[in-house]
């Protein structure tokens, strides 16, 4: 089949790239900047597109819509340009029988303690990026009779090799083994192995008719502070040390910087995510697949951390910065 991926050069774009080129699809991925060309172009076409505007026509058998912004702390009007106004112009653009529309779990508001693709969600609770995500599935639901297949899939927490933001940042907010965190971390989350998002795009893209959403997420379900304690004990091979940070102090100072007209490292939005639990119900994809997914956080943290320090050091011999496109050998 001929594929058409949108953010090719970003980590969730960039392993499902290699991941259906390496199965034998003709494969089209785009991105804002072409710094990764050379590499991606060993396995897909590469297309320099900013989705935020629209394209020339392009047909293809299949569109796995994966671009968007993801921050919760720059404005609305620019999440909109990226995660709505960019999948319009995505629909509009491409020419396919089946459309993939890769979401996010920031779509639910933190009111229940499992979430489930069928529930009510209120636009007014959830943070910039939830709500823009949120408001690109409307888009893809205005247009899902087009298609043969349609469907939308809402991931908790990807990991894998190639993760751009996880555990960079979680590195980057720590200093020597020892960070602060908001509370006492003790919250339950379920996380999705990258690995398992391609696999369920690719049984999608194979068999499904009509129009679904998936929520995407491993079988267990993680608890936070135990995973910070995986990603950075394997990062500096020692005990890790927290500091917690009163949450009823934290929150307001949280809404402040929420104001503030530069980037911070605390928000709202940050702050509930790490102190309320977030847990996906995914048995309707597993019943999709005819098969619970084996993939563990656990068990994968140490390779992945490990490509990490590879793909890290070879960026900064190099010059460059993606870490999607650095040391992956898929």
């Amino acid at each position: 089949m001929k594929i058409l991926i949108t953010g090719g050069t970003g980590f969730v774009g960039g392993v499902l790239t290699r991941y259906f080129a390496n199965k034998g699809h003709e494969v089209i991925t785009t991105g804002r900047n072409n710094e990764s060309r050379g590499t991606i172009e060993k396995y897909a076409e590469f297309l320099q597109w900013d989705i935020s505007q629209p394209t020339n026509k392009i047909s293809v058998d299949v569109c796995i819509h994966s671009a968007g912004l993801a921050n919760d702390q720059t404005s609305y009007a620019t999440l909109y340009k990226a995660n709505v106004q960019g999948t319009r112009n995505v629909i509009d653009s491409v020419s396919c029988s089946k459309f993939v529309y890769i979401s996010s779990s920031s779509v639910y508001d933190f009111q229940t303690k499992v979430h489930t693709e069928t529930e009510s969600i209120n636009k007014a609770t959830l943070g910039y990026y939830g709500r823009t995500k949120y408001e690109g599935e409307e888009v893809v639901q205005q247009f899902k009779g087009s298609y043969d297949s349609c469907t939308m899939l809402r991931p908790r927490v990807i990991y894998g090799k190639g993760d751009r933001i996880l555990i960079p940042r979680l590195i980057t907010q720590s200093n020597q083994a020892r960070i602060k965190v908001p509370g006492n971390l003790n919250i339950q989350s379920s996380f999705c192995n990258v690995n398992l998002l391609a696999l369920g795009v690719e049984k999608i893209i194979e068999k499904h008719k009509g129009f679904d959403i998936f929520n995407v997420s491993d079988v267990e379900k993680y608890n936070m502070k135990e995973a910070f304690e995986s990603i950075l004990s394997s990062y500096y091979e020692n005990e890790i040390k927290f500091t917690h940070l009163p949450l009823n102090i934290l929150r307001p100072i949280a809404r402040l910087c929420d104001l503030l007209p530069w980037e911070t490292a605390l928000s709202s939005m940050a702050v509930r995510n790490l102190s309320k639990d977030k847990v996906l119900n995914s048995s309707k994809l597993y019943a999709f697949l005819g098969e619970k997914p084996k993939h563990n956080f656990k068990t994968e943290i140490v390779d992945i951390i490990s490509w990490y320090k590879q793909a890290k050091a070879d960026l900064e011999q190099s010059g460059l910065h993606n870490l999607a496109w650095t040391n992956v050998d898929q």
